[in-house]
């Protein structure tokens, strides 16, 4: 039994991302009414008569084609403007919730433009090869993440009088860092609780 891989992105106005074992492709319009095009090129027009079984396919010329494989490269565009918006802000965040819900929507972003560079040119280096580095080099980056925090957390720890305010701010690292370890590698959950001792000594 062969199994098909597809997923379907609501893009809003009624514009789907449409992601399949064979490439990608966009499709825009209503119920009974949609425009498509396909990794190969081909763009087509479907209209149905929901509930009846009717429906009637046309192929469109290269002009029409052309306008939806525009409309693709302006979808890559803005998915590179949010990765390196959210490359950013990784970048420069102490904070744990941010730093994991940017990188859960940089890991999307660059997962589509990887696919979206099946169909349009894209300049620069390619998506997919990036993507690949960006998943080998995970336990390394998020480990360099908690350093920043830990780094962060003792100069807050520095200008703290009380032992329970000094307490409750390695808490805070800790309790931070655990509600996202299912975001996390098993050597990162290890780092930072070993980053956590670290504080404690601190106090």
């Amino acid at each position: 039994m062969g199994f098909n891989m597809r997923k379907s992105i609501n893009l809003g106005g009624g514009t789907k991302l449409n992601i399949g074992k064979t490439g990608v492709g966009i499709s825009s319009g209503v119920k009974g009414a949609r425009i498509s095009t396909n990794t190969n090129g081909t763009t087509k027009v479907t209209a149905s008569i929901p509930g009846t079984g009717l429906s009637y396919t046309k192929n469109l010329s290269k002009k029409q084609a052309k306008q939806n494989k525009d409309t693709l490269l302006l979808l890559a565009q803005r998915d590179v403007e949010i990765i390196n918006e959210c490359g950013t802000i990784m970048n420069e965040t102490t904070s744990v919730s941010t730093f994991f819900s940017r990188r859960k929507l940089y890991m999307e972003k660059l997962t589509e433009l990887s696919e979206l560079s099946k169909s349009v040119k894209l300049k620069g280096d390619s998506p997919e090869k990036k993507l690949k580095m960006v998943q080998k080099n995970a336990v390394k980056d998020i480990n360099e993440f908690i350093d920043n925090v830990f780094n962060d957390c003792l100069d807050k720890i520095s200008t703290l009088k009380r032992a329970d305010a000094k307490k409750h701010r390695c808490e805070k690292f800790k309790n931070d860092f655990s509600s996202h370890e299912s975001e996390m590698e098993k050597a990162n959950i290890k780092y930072y609780k070993n980053k956590y001792k670290e504080l404690i000594k601190e106090i």
